[in-house]
């Protein structure tokens, strides 16, 4: 993140258990909205990552929503995940874009690539209303 352009800095990790500088609980960044914030995927915000050394399944069964407040300097989780079975392998399977409707709603509209893999939902458009910030 930079405020000014020119001085970076990493994002804070998620706060869960489990993470760290170098494993951030984040698998993708989707789009930045209209506000400013952003909206990533990461992890499960009840059960944080497992550690490093765990055998994880080679399925994830949700997507958690997350949402970067840069004003607030905050990450804030929607209550509840969209369920889709994808490889966990497929964190950058994912594309998407912010919309604003007339009344004022703020909607983040995902899709994802599908590879056809078994076990996996198939592809779909989803859409989902977010709080204002």
């Amino acid at each position: 993140m930079s405020a000014d352009g020119h001085t970076w800095t990493l994002l804070p990790p998620l706060p869960v258990a489990g993470v760290s500088e170098l494993r951030a609980g984040i698998l993708q960044a989707l789009d930045v909205l209209l506000d400013g914030r952003l909206a990533v995927w990461g992890t499960d915000p009840k059960t944080g990552l497992p550690p490093e050394n765990s055998s994880a399944s080679t399925l994830i069964s949700s997507f958690w929503l997350w949402i970067w407040d840069p004003v607030a300097q905050t990450w804030q989780a929607l209550p509840s995940p969209l369920n889709v079975t994808t490889n966990e392998g497929c964190g950058l399977c994912w594309q998407g874009l912010a919309a604003t409707s007339r009344a004022g709603a703020i909607y983040l509209y995902v899709s994802r690539f599908w590879e056809g893999a078994a076990g996996d939902t198939p592809p779909g458009l989803y859409r989902i209303r977010l709080a204002d910030a």
